[in-house]
């Protein structure tokens, strides 16, 4: 008799699917934190960066795809300077963000742009582990939230080392969370040769934690130890249940 296959629990939707995302018109590198701008390569561009404006109402989604035309993607414009692995997060110095602009990014009340106020968080060779940066950014968009979106400027400062409390931050492929609380990166708190995963708070540190650090793994990737108390966080009653889903992976791993 044959033997049976069972068939994958998506049903035959993980073909479709799986064809859909990598058919991605664009590598991205980085997406702002509301989704409508990112930092990548156009599909068929060895390397480079662009600011690209995203159009989210042209991606065709249905049963069994989701597809990305390539026009969900504008054409952007050019970084001034190579980026490399970096990650980019809402300038907190800025309260709304984006902001309504004119083309120049200057605030108005009435402006027909939107104005990103952005912090990049990138390392000082683009192509090895080293010194982490810290760059302020600028970008304005036009026809914001439209299908017809579009970079209008683009402006990137220079680096400045990232500092803390006990000097610079040395590692590599920074990331964040989506309101830039946390930086995780690949590092070590003392040692620059090593590249432990830890995770940097770029706020106030109120623990008085090593170089500011929320979070640290050891090597073999078996400890994890943090500053926050997700046990705080797992009822209604605590007033969020964030720190929920820590406990129920590590119940579901043990089970």
């Amino acid at each position: 008799m044959d033997e049976q296959v069972a068939a994958p629990a998506c049903a035959g939707k993980c073909d479709a699917l799986g064809g859909g995302l990598s058919s991605l018109p664009v590598a991205v590198q980085s997406v702002s934190w509301d989704g409508y701008v990112v930092f990548g390569t156009p599909a068929g561009e060895a390397g480079g960066c662009r600011a690209m404006a995203v159009r989210p109402q042209l991606i065709n989604v249905s049963e069994h795809a989701v597809s990305f035309p390539p026009a969900t993607f504008s054409a952007g414009v050019d970084c001034p300077t190579e980026l490399g692995p970096h990650t980019i997060v809402a300038d907190p110095a800025v309260t709304h963000n984006p902001f309504p602009s004119d083309g120049t990014g200057t605030f108005a009340d009435d402006g027909d742009h939107l104005t990103y106020a952005i912090l990049v968080y990138g390392q000082e060779d683009p192509n090895a582990p080293g010194p982490l940066t810290v760059r302020e950014a600028q970008i304005v968009v036009a026809n914001p939230l439209s299908t017809q979106a579009e970079i209008a400027n683009l402006q990137i400062g220079a680096p400045q080392p990232l500092v803390g409390a006990n000097g610079p931050l040395h590692g590599t492929a920074p990331s964040s969370t989506a309101d830039g609380r946390l930086i995780l990166f690949q590092g070590h708190p003392s040692d620059t040769s090593r590249t432990d995963t830890i995770v940097y708070s770029r706020l106030t540190n109120p623990n008085g934690s090593l170089n500011d650090i929320a979070g640290i793994l050891n090597e073999r990737g078996n400890v994890f130890g943090m500053m926050p108390h997700p046990e705080n966080m797992i009822e209604p009653l605590n007033g969020a249940t964030d720190g929920r889903a820590l406990f129920e992976s590590i119940m579901e791993a043990v089970a």
